[in-house]
């Protein structure tokens, strides 16, 4: 789900008891995504249980201030408009190769787009920072990944910049926008498969190695099926012991993915240390070393 913000309505439907319940009673991987200038702080002002629990507990963010500009001088201090904002490790989904990504997020008029300031909740992980100004760190994305009672993944994130107002830092293709929907997108599990044409069937099993690695919180394990069969994808740590299974069915041919956010099959979170990935199948079996640290 994508929530962008027009209107304050729209803080006060995700700020309603019935996003809480979607989260807690789903039977399926949840996925929530808010852009906004002004989302956080009409949460923060709604203050009612529904709300504080979304923005705190499942989405992992604490309001800070309701105005980047203006903590960063303002009309009369020089304040930043424009500010290029950079993916942090903490999450490490706006980072490729150990290399942050870097966009811009467009002010234009401020006292239009200000920006929210966020921080994070035990819940929480910087997923985007502002520049540094005053030796003080200031972050424009929050992400949160967690399980509900039912042992679905719910995995959110937050961003306190309006959507629109995503611009390139350099002239390229893909542009930014196209390369952070798909990184979200991957973070919540939802990559998309092409349709599968007698061209594009995989010539062959194959396991990639995961990505990112090392990763926290979360990482992704790509796997192509040359026939329909039964597939396995199961998480071993270094004596051999299982600790989850993300894939048990039978699948078509095709290129799949799987998401591990380092918890195990009762929902604990696992130690930081090495681990083991391996994809069985008939005919075909690979095994991985895959990384978390936290």
């Amino acid at each position: 789900m994508l929530i962008t913000r027009s209107l304050t309505c729209l803080s006060k439907a995700i700020g309603s008891s019935s996003t809480i319940n979607w989260f807690e009673q789903s039977e399926h991987v949840c996925g929530l995504w808010v852009c906004g200038d002004g989302v956080a702080y009409d949460l923060d002002q709604l203050a009612s249980p529904p709300a504080l629990t979304l923005l705190s507990t499942w989405c992992g963010v604490d309001f800070v201030a309701t105005s980047y500009f203006d903590v960063t001088g303002g009309r009369t201090g020089g304040g930043i408009v424009s500010p290029l904002l950079t993916g942090e490790a903490d999450a490490g989904i706006f980072m490729h190769m150990g290399i942050s990504d870097k966009f811009y997020a467009y002010g234009g008029c401020p006292g239009v787009n200000r920006f929210d300031v966020l921080g994070k909740t035990a819940n929480g992980k910087y997923a985007l920072g502002y520049p540094v100004y005053s030796s003080v760190n200031r972050y424009a994305a929050i992400a949160s990944s967690q399980l509900n009672p039912g042992g679905y993944n719910v995995n959110t994130m937050w961003f306190g910049f309006s959507w629109q107002y995503v611009r390139d830092d350099v002239r390229q293709t893909p542009i930014d926008r196209f390369e952070i929907a798909h990184d979200v997108l991957q973070y919540f599990g939802n990559i998309c498969n092409c349709d599968i044409t007698q061209s594009m069937i995989p010539k062959a099993y194959a396991l990639a190695q995961n990505f990112p690695n090392p990763f926290n919180p979360s990482t992704t394990i790509r796997f192509d099926m040359k026939e329909k069969g039964l597939v396995t994808v199961k998480i071993y740590d270094v004596a051999g012991r299982l600790v989850r299974t993300l894939v048990n069915e039978v699948k078509d041919a095709g290129a799949y993915s799987a998401v591990w956010n380092g918890r195990n099959n009762g929902g604990a979170a696992v130690a930081s240390g090495i681990y083991f990935y391996k994809m069985e199948t008939a005919g075909f079996s690979a095994t991985k070393k895959l990384v978390l640290l936290r």
